[in-house]
């Protein structure tokens, strides 16, 4: 749980503020009405607890392809690079372990 406010809380927040960011709810509510809810107000996909790593991956990645159009082998965040085929990141031209 989230200190002060709840998931669908920032989610609404964000929507309202115009922002479009992808989001994935991870969460604890796996209630039918919870998931309609953090869909229905602009979650790009939502995952209840306990889930496997493998799968919340997977569904970044799936997420990223649809916001993006297109697949990319790296992916950037600032000048860190994440070789998404071969699941690496580099930081200073230095394999991140």
């Amino acid at each position: 749980m989230l200190p002060g406010k709840d998931g669908l809380a920032i989610l609404k927040g964000l929507r309202r503020a115009g922002r479009n960011s992808p989001v994935i709810l991870l969460t604890g509510r796996d209630e039918l009405d919870n998931r309609l809810e953090g869909l229905n107000l602009g979650a790009d996909d939502y995952l209840c607890k306990p889930f496997f790593v493998k799968e919340s991956i997977a569904r970044i990645y799936a997420v990223i392809r649809r916001i993006s159009g297109e697949r990319h082998k790296i992916l950037r965040v600032a000048s860190v690079p994440l070789d998404r085929l071969n699941r690496e990141v580099t930081c200073n031209h230095q394999l991140v372990e």
